[in-house]
C-alpha cells in the first residue's frame, strides 16, 4: 500500500516542542505590552515609598521625581541629598535606566495595537503595516504634545500661557529637561507623569518605523535590484516591505 504521508516527521517531538515554543512567543507577545507597563509602574511605587521615607519628600513629589530620573527627563528638582537616598539612587538608576525604554516601547506597541485595531479596524501588527504604524504613532505622538501637553499644563498650571506649555512638553519629550519650568501644582505633577510615559512611548515607535521604513526608502526604488527573500525584482515585489524590512536586500546590475 502506499505510503499516505510521503514525508513523515521522523521526531514527532520536534512538532510537539515547536508548538511549545510558538505558544510561548505568544504568551510572550501578548504580554509583554501590559507587563511592562506594570513594571514601570510598580518600580515608580517602590522608588516613590523609598525616596519619600528617607528624603522627607511627599508620596506624589517621590513618585515624579522616580519618572524625571527613570525617563532621563531629571529637570533637577528635587535632589536627594541624603546619603542613603543618593546610594538608593544609584542602585535603583541602574535597573531602571537602561529597561525603561523598552518597557516604553513595549507598551507603546501595545497601544498603537489596541487604537489601529478599535477606531481603524486594522491589524496594525502586521510587517506590511508599518507605514499605519508610523501615521499613528506620529498623529498620538503631535496630539500629545499639542494638547496632552500643552493644552493640559497651561490649564493645570498658574502663569503659564499655551506657547511656555507647548514648549515645556517639548523640552520634556526630548528629555532635555533644562528645568527652567517644572510643573508645581499637585495635578502638574501628576499630570506630567502620565504625558511623559505616553509621550516618550509614542516617541520610540515614531523611531523605531523610521527605522524600519528606512532601507525601503533607501533601496526600494533607486533602480533594477532583487529580494533575496522572494527573489522578485524590487519594482514587482508586492511584499518588498516585508522583504526591506528584514534588511536582506541587494541591488543588482540592469
Amino acid at each position: 500500500n502506499p505510503n499516505p504521508n510521503p514525508n513523515p516527521n521522523p521526531n514527532p517531538k520536534l512538532k510537539a516542542d515547536g508548538g511549545a515554543g510558538n505558544e510561548v512567543v505568544g504568551w510572550w507577545s501578548r504580554a509583554k505590552g501590559p507587563g511592562s507597563l506594570c513594571f514601570m509602574i510598580g518600580m515608580i511605587l517602590m522608588g516613590g515609598a523609598v525616596f519619600s521615607g528617607i528624603e522627607g519628600w511627599g508620596y506624589r513629589e517621590s513618585c515624579w521625581f522616580c519618572v524625571t530620573v527613570m525617563t532621563t527627563v531629571g529637570y533637577g528638582t528635587p535632589a536627594p541629598s541624603d546619603p542613603g537616598a543618593k546610594a538608593f539612587l544609584v542602585l535603583w538608576a541602574l535597573v531602571t535606566v537602561p529597561t525603561t525604554p523598552f518597557c516604553l516601547n513595549y507598551s507603546s506597541n501595545w497601544i498603537i495595537n489596541t487604537i489601529a485595531h478599535t477606531v481603524l479596524g486594522v491589524d496594525a501588527q502586521g510587517p506590511r503595516n508599518h507605514r499605519l504604524r508610523l501615521g499613528v504613532a506620529v498623529s498620538v505622538t503631535v496630539l500629545h504634545l499639542l494638547l496632552s501637553g500643552g493644552l493640559m499644563f497651561h490649564v493645570l498650571e498658574d502663569g503659564w500661557g499655551y506657547g511656555d506649555s507647548v514648549y515645556f512638553s517639548f523640552i520634556t519629550l526630548t528629555t532635555i529637561g533644562l528645568g527652567d519650568m517644572v510643573p508645581k501644582t499637585e495635578a502638574g505633577q501628576i499630570w506630567n507623569m502620565f504625558y511623559v510615559l505616553v509621550g516618550l512611548g509614542m516617541v520610540t515607535i515614531v523611531i523605531e518605523e523610521i527605522m524600519r521604513l528606512w532601507p525601503t526608502l533607501q533601496f526600494g526604488y533607486t533602480g533594477p535590484g532583487s529580494c533575496t527573500r522572494c527573489t522578485e525584482d524590487s519594482h514587482h515585489c508586492h511584499d518588498s516591505l516585508q522583504c526591506h524590512d528584514s534588511l536582506q536586500v541587494k541591488t543588482v546590475r540592469a
